[in-house]
């Protein structure tokens, strides 16, 4: 667990919530009002959910394709 709370106000744009993410190697944020006060809590995937429906829906095949990306676990 993260020893420290990290946070994001309501009106926090996708970018700076992505940055914080990255930046502080966190997997959630929570989302606080301009008192402190807890209203939310948001995920990378909810960031994900966000950014596919921004630019509307992913065609996925079917079937998987020969050629693909290799999986993390396939390269390692």
């Amino acid at each position: 667990m993260t020893p420290v709370v990290y946070s994001v106000l309501p009106d926090a744009p996708v970018t700076e919530v992505i940055n914080q993410m990255v930046g502080l190697k966190v997997h959630r944020l929570f989302v606080v009002d301009p008192d402190g006060v807890l209203v939310g809590v948001i995920s990378t995937t909810d960031v994900l959910r966000h950014l596919r429906v921004e630019n509307g829906p992913a065609s996925v095949p079917a079937q998987p394709t020969e050629r693909h990306a290799p999986h993390f676990t396939e390269i390692w």
